[in-house]
């Protein structure tokens, strides 16, 4: 009897936490991903969202997965970042080659249609940072990223404020050799001088008059 009771009790210690596992992840899939944070949007006119969400979409207890979305946790991420926990003043160090949304590697292709990477100092404009996942690509895993100096460029400041408390855009900064802007990608790039960016890429979901009207001041 005492050895049925001291068999009973390691298999209830075996598998309390095992179901405690399965009813958390039930519960995770029911009520969606954990929010961690919120942002009144700052930019007048844009019906489609008036918050900037920040979520935790998946951990294994060492790296973490957030999703930054436009109007509810609900919505599709704009864009996914995979994190580490690092030292110092950052807290978070991004994986640069995780790319983790489904379009994301697309946005690649053409250095592997080009055979190459960027050259040496070269100069590129992001229209579109959202969690800055492609920056994060761009800077570690591109050849010649190392050297890279990039005009970043985001209407939102609500995505800026996000991506750089909980998304880990605050690396790219501190690098020295991207350069932030809170402005229209339009008004940006007409205002710039003739011929100063190596690539230009509009990183827009869906299509604008703003998208349409960036093109038209690109040559072709």
């Amino acid at each position: 009897m005492r050895a049925g009771r001291v068999l009973f009790g390691l298999a209830a210690g075996v598998l309390a936490p095992a179901l405690l596992y399965i009813v958390l992840r039930r519960r995770r899939r029911l009520l969606g991903p954990r929010i961690l944070a919120c942002y009144p949007c700052e930019v007048l006119g844009r019906p489609w969202y008036s918050h900037v969400v920040v979520t935790e979409l998946s951990t294994d207890g060492h790296a973490t997965t957030r999703g930054l979305h436009f109007g509810s946790a609900s919505n599709p991420p704009e864009s996914v970042v995979r994190l580490v926990p690092t030292a110092g003043r950052l807290r978070w160090q991004p994986v640069a080659s995780a790319l983790d949304k489904a379009y994301a590697p697309f946005a690649l292709l053409p250095f592997a249609l080009t055979g190459g990477g960027f050259a040496p100092d070269s100069r590129a404009c992001l229209v579109g940072v959202a969690g800055g996942s492609l920056l994060h690509a761009w800077l570690g895993c591109v050849p010649g990223g190392a050297s890279l100096q990039v005009d970043a460029i985001e209407l939102d400041g609500a995505v800026l404020r996000a991506a750089r408390e909980h998304l880990g855009l605050g690396c790219c900064e501190a690098t020295g050799r991207v350069a932030m802007h809170q402005a229209d990608g339009a008004a940006f790039i007409a205002a710039a001088e003739d011929e100063v960016y190596d690539m230009l890429m509009l990183d827009l979901d869906g299509v604008s008059e703003s998208a349409y009207s960036m093109l038209d001041e690109v040559p072709c």
